[in-house]
């Protein structure tokens, strides 16, 4: 029974079609959903690139704002309860472990995220993730 969703949610046209998946889902379970985006830390830039690293905090902190605002939003006249977070760190360990941690039934992830560059260096996350979660892992295209 999938009474407890994860949607990991990027902004991507993928996750948007994943939440579309996690409420029909919700819904016919009775389940509830929580949003999570995991943003990239100032850190996580590499050392050559110049920035200031309190404003590049500022704008990673906004983007995700926004991002996980546009997840909510998809929610709204659902009549799904729904919880939203925003995490910081390796976006595939961090859906792992939370998931985990609420004791989810199902994760539900698009299957391309936004970033093409990370993915190039370190891999699909949603590859990570059906290779790592502890419940069934859903990758929507």
């Amino acid at each position: 029974m999938l009474k407890k969703i994860l949607l990991a949610f990027d902004g991507s046209e993928n996750a948007l079609k994943a939440a579309d998946y996690a409420i029909a889902m919700a819904k016919s379970n009775n389940g509830s959903v929580k949003i999570l985006h995991v943003r990239e830390t100032v850190t996580s830039y590499p050392s050559r690139v110049v920035f200031d690293a309190a404003e590049m905090e500022k704008e990673l902190s906004s983007e995700a704002e926004a991002i996980i605002a546009q997840g909510i939003a998809k929610f709204a006249d659902s009549g799904v309860e729904v919880k939203a977070e925003i995490k910081t760190g390796d976006p595939a360990e961090v859906i792992c472990e939370e998931a985990e941690k609420m004791g989810a039934t199902e994760i539900i992830i698009g299957s391309r995220g936004m970033n093409a560059v990370s993915r190039f260096f370190i891999g699909s996350v949603s590859q990570k993730v059906l290779t790592h979660a502890h419940c069934t892992a859903l990758v929507v295209r």
